[in-house]
């Protein structure tokens, strides 16, 4: 499977910037992405390709304010 394929064409990640690396059977994932979500359905992707026996995830989770939608989930909670 391509996994650099499957990476560009989820639409949940499209305008992340996500690389991916391959030696032997271990992948690693690197780039930058806006949610945690996001990082996870990247690992969830790489975890499909076939003769992966390790991902290991490096993709940082960028959370500059103006990358974030505010959201019932991302708002601040006060009591």
């Amino acid at each position: 499977m391509d996994v650099e394929g499957l990476l560009k064409n989820t639409e949940s990640l499209i305008g992340c910037s996500i690389k991916v690396g391959i030696s032997k059977s271990k992948l690693t994932l690197t780039g930058m992405v806006h949610t945690l979500d996001q990082k996870g359905e990247a690992e969830r992707i790489a975890w499909k390709a076939l003769g992966v026996w390790t991902v290991v995830n490096e993709i940082i989770v960028d959370l500059s304010p103006g990358l974030i939608e505010k959201t019932a989930e991302t708002a601040p909670y006060y009591i």
